[in-house]
């Protein structure tokens, strides 16, 4: 929980049981048109239209790369590699989850920045950095991923990203000897390679899930505005 959570809980605690019954039901009411209207609000962002003869490789690269022109404190890098993971893993064997960014430890089953399970086993760990790292960055993802069971982890620079080359190479040797399979890779390998990839392009299915991940991890408003004008430019979304 975070510390604005934690404060507001205690001030719920501390003045609801003075509520008398009259001013208790004008705060339920209260709640109840605002949470409606934020359902509302919601629905409506998810309210896409994209052409079909839009899905093409070469256009879903130029949205991912031009989005990454912003960063947005690491949220637009987690979103297009969660997008591109939704368009890749089909099977609804697979789960790709979103975590909150720069909030450590924000969910009990959290592994990495970004999680893909495949029938509920940790299949790929993914961490995200679009901004300067250190070597104990790199390890202590890793041995998070060790000691949650897996085997493997892909540490994506964004591009603002970046380490020393032979701390990168050292640490990948090490992991290797302890049978760890280290992939640290530039934003740019990772999306150009994996959009080759896939098996359909489906530029409407990836703004949805993006859009949905954002509104649900609750990523800031600003992170979607800025992708939902992007895509209304490369991909003609209504």
């Amino acid at each position: 929980m975070c510390p604005n959570d934690q404060a507001l809980l205690n001030l719920l605690c501390d003045n609801l049981p003075l509520l008398d019954q009259q001013e208790a039901f004008s705060c339920l009411v209260c709640f109840l048109k605002r949470a409606i209207a934020i359902k509302t609000d919601k629905d409506k962002v998810l309210e896409i239209s994209i052409p079909y003869s839009v899905n093409q490789p070469s256009t879903l690269a130029k949205y991912v790369f031009s989005s990454l022109q912003e960063n947005y404190e690491g949220e637009v890098l987690t979103l297009m590699v969660a997008g591109i993971y939704h368009l890749m893993f089909q099977s609804k064997d697979y789960i790709v989850e979103v975590h909150p960014v720069n909030q450590s430890g924000a969910s009990s089953k959290e592994i990495s920045d970004l999680d893909v399970y495949q029938t509920g086993t940790l299949f790929l760990a993914n961490e995200l950095k679009d901004k300067e790292y250190a070597e104990t960055d790199v390890r202590h993802a890793a041995d998070k991923v060790i000691a949650a069971g897996g085997d493997k982890l892909l540490f994506i620079e964004g591009p603002r990203g970046g380490c020393a080359p032979s701390i990168k190479s050292s640490l990948i040797k090490e992991y290797a000897q302890k049978n760890f399979h280290l992939v640290i890779l530039p934003a740019w390998d990772f999306f150009n390679s994996s959009i080759a990839l896939l098996p359909n392009v489906d530029c409407k299915k990836f703004m949805y899930f993006i859009l949905q991940k954002a509104l649900d991890t609750k990523f800031k408003i600003e992170t979607i505005d800025y992708l939902r004008k992007l895509a209304r430019t490369i991909f003609l979304m209504k």
